[in-house]
């Protein structure tokens, strides 16, 4: 039967199986990528403006750069990673205290899109001249004269080795308080993005050469290139000066990517995104690209990766390698996210396998929500845990209660937990955070159905829905929540 066809596969040993469902890490995504025309083809196309791509995590903002790097790969373009390691983010947090111009970050982002102008420009030119000889002589060719100086230094932290982005960056910064001459020159006087101070502009020639190779350096290249920068969420904790530091990037870039030379493609999680200090960011939309599947695309998605391992037919598929009403199932736990349904899935083919199964069966399925869902009480609280801490303790009170709440319920069981802090109730001192919202339940519950733990219901008989931040229902009275189905095999509320 085409049921025993899968016998030789589905069996111990086969954890490769498991290797397909992991995108972002696959060499062969380009072969079962879906709907590369979506997001991918405007990421790698140098004259599109798309540079940011947006969503939460699991959205896939992973894959669509690795697709624009299998993609440069193939044309011959030169990629350009920008990685968590290279950011270094808590440098800044740490150093805040002793450089001025860090301790009032917002106000100096016009001096931060500088210093973003000058580490990608660095990053390109390492590239394009390996050499440092090379790369001096390109440098040098371009200063004479009052910039001689200057420019000594800028070579000087291009032949750097082992320095960090972030560490080029504070260099800079204490060479610009030099020559500033003291914390409280002109770097501190309020400012438009779009220019520094004039007093500070024309005393820090620095800062002049760095505009100047930066955008000579765009016009002299002899190859194209693709800057990628993921993960920017790794190292980051909300802090203040991070934050105006993204910020500055996003200025920088809508500069320094430009035909025909460069393609910045940025992926960023939303909840940073909401968070950042932009000034004037509605002026580039067009480089903004918000990333979102439908159930569909997520079908394909899981069947054209198991197409690709198992070389058989979609119709085999569901009803014979799964059950016929697994990709259901799957999607009613999930919060939509391409992860989330390929986890399962992959989930589901590693029980069957330890279960020496010849195909996933209804209590494997069963068995990897359940797996999966224990995992998302733990990602969604340790993704919020700098801000947050021990979230997972309150999430988890909700063990054994109802699915679904009335506004009123659900005000009481926050009160509920405001108390257990009055009244130091033992551990609670670990979620002290929440007396922050003791005269602002709905700002609570708003959290919550942020970080997809809560959905809403308009009202009692709706169907409850994922909360969208960027286009927010109401909190009121007469609405309703529904503890998310992700999270209720987790917390004892059973399968949806």
């Amino acid at each position: 039967s085409r049921k025993d066809q899968f016998q030789a596969v589905m069996q111990p040993g086969c954890e490769w199986l498991l290797g397909l469902l992991r995108a972002e890490c696959d060499e062969n995504l380009a072969i079962y990528y879906v709907s590369p025309d979506k997001y991918v083809s405007r990421a790698s196309n140098f004259d599109s403006n798309a540079t940011f791509f947006i969503g939460p995590k699991g959205v896939g903002k992973s894959a669509i750069l690795k697709m624009v790097e299998i993609e440069g790969k193939k044309k011959g373009t030169r990629v350009v990673h920008i990685r968590p390691d290279d950011l270094a983010f808590a440098t800044l947090a740490d150093l805040k205290n002793q450089s001025p111009i860090l301790q009032d970050a917002n106000r100096n982002q016009w001096l931060f899109k500088t210093l973003w102008d000058y580490v990608l420009t660095l990053e390109v030119l390492r590239s394009e001249y390996p050499d440092a000889i090379n790369r001096r002589n390109w440098l040098s060719s371009f200063f004479k004269g009052p910039y001689e100086i200057s420019a000594n230094k800028l070579i000087a932290e291009s032949e750097k080795e082992g320095e960090t982005l972030t560490g080029r960056m504070l260099q800079m910064i204490r060479e610009v308080e030099l020559s500033a001459g003291t914390p409280a020159g002109p770097l501190t006087g309020r400012v438009k993005l779009e220019s520094a101070p004039p007093l500070a502009s024309n005393s820090i020639p620095l800062l002049n050469l760095v505009n100047t190779v930066s955008k000579k350096m765009r016009t002299q290249l002899n190859h194209k290139y693709y800057v990628l920068i993921d993960d920017l969420d790794q190292y980051w904790t909300d802090n203040p000066t991070q934050n105006a530091f993204i910020a500055a990037l996003f200025t920088s870039l809508t500069h320094f990517s430009r035909p025909p030379s460069i393609k910045a493609v940025v992926a960023l999680r939303d909840n940073i995104y909401r968070v950042l200090p932009l000034i004037d960011g509605d002026k580039a939309p067009d480089r903004i690209i918000r990333v979102k599947w439908d159930v569909e695309s997520v079908r394909q998605m899981i069947e054209t990766r198991l197409r690709f391992k198992y070389i058989v037919e979609v119709k085999d598929i569901w009803g014979i390698m799964f059950p016929e009403n697994a990709f259901i199932l799957i999607t009613k736990h999930t919060s939509g996210r391409p992860r989330e349904s390929i986890r399962i899935a992959g989930l589901a083919i590693g029980i069957a396998i330890e279960n020496v199964h010849k195909h996933v069966e209804s209590d494997d399925l069963v068995a990897a929500i359940k797996e999966f869902s224990q995992e998302r009480v733990r990602d969604v609280c340790a993704d919020a845990q700098a801000a947050y801490p021990s979230l997972d303790l309150i999430v988890r009170k909700m063990s054994g209660g109802k699915k679904e709440l009335s506004y009123a319920e659900i005000k009481d069981f926050f009160e509920m937990r405001f108390l257990e802090v009055a009244c130091n109730e033992s551990g609670s001192e670990r979620y002290a955070w929440i007396r922050g919202y003791q005269d602002n339940v709905n700002g609570i519950i708003e959290l919550f159905l942020t970080l997809f733990i809560l959905q809403i219901k308009l009202g009692k008989k709706d169907d409850p829905k994922d909360y969208d931040p960027n286009s927010p229902p109401e909190i009121t009275t007469d609405r309703w929540f529904a503890v998310h189905p992700s999270l209720c095999p987790a917390l004892g509320l059973g399968l949806s």
